[in-house]
């Protein structure tokens, strides 16, 4: 009697396992520098990075805004990093400090990250933020808010990568247009 009971007892155990598994789905990691090609127009000037603050929100999760206003994470998308470091690595690859590395020389880029999100009607990736190029004595604010529609050829982690290139471009030309300038 024991041993049928404690067979009893084994197979509803064996059956719940079976028939009640959590189904574990690991989240898709996107990384900006993978989509990010390496640029073949790097800036005039040698480029150091200061800090890049995060103010957006967003973390490694994807950030989602719907129509109504309401921010969700997609707790099943994620980034391979937090947005900053990610856009200090793609910004050294699109930059690419010119030969030679003078201190006196370089241009110091640090920024704020106010939006890194996805949007859902209508499907797009929003990048926005404001960045401070000092170089000699100047200081250069460069604000940008770009979008990129989300489609089958163009999924969320490549628009978003598309948002940071043109952002990296329109850097490119703010310090290109600070070659020459003397103090």
């Amino acid at each position: 009697m024991l041993k049928i009971m404690l067979s009893a007892a084994v197979a509803l155990v064996l059956c719940g396992c079976v028939f009640f598994q959590n189904s574990y789905v690991e989240p898709a990691e996107f990384d900006l520098l993978n989509s990010v090609p390496a640029s073949s127009n790097p800036a005039a000037l040698p480029v150091h990075f200061g800090v890049f603050r995060n103010l957006s929100g967003a973390d490694r999760r994807f950030l989602v805004r719907r129509s109504d206003g309401t921010i969700s994470r997609d707790e099943y998308r994620r980034w391979l990093m937090e947005p900053e470091l990610m856009l200090e690595r793609c910004f050294n690859e699109q930059l690419s400090p010119a030969a030679g590395n003078d201190a006196a020389e370089a241009v110091t880029v640090s920024g704020v990250i106010y939006r890194f999100e996805f949007m859902l009607e209508p499907p797009q990736a929003r990048f926005e933020a404001r960045f401070k190029l000092r170089y000699k004595s100047q200081i250069r604010e460069v604000s940008v808010d770009i979008t990129r529609d989300i489609t089958e050829e163009q999924p969320a982690g490549l628009a978003m990568a598309a948002c940071v290139e043109a952002a990296a471009d329109r850097l490119r030309q703010e310090i290109d247009s600070l070659k020459g300038v003397s103090e």
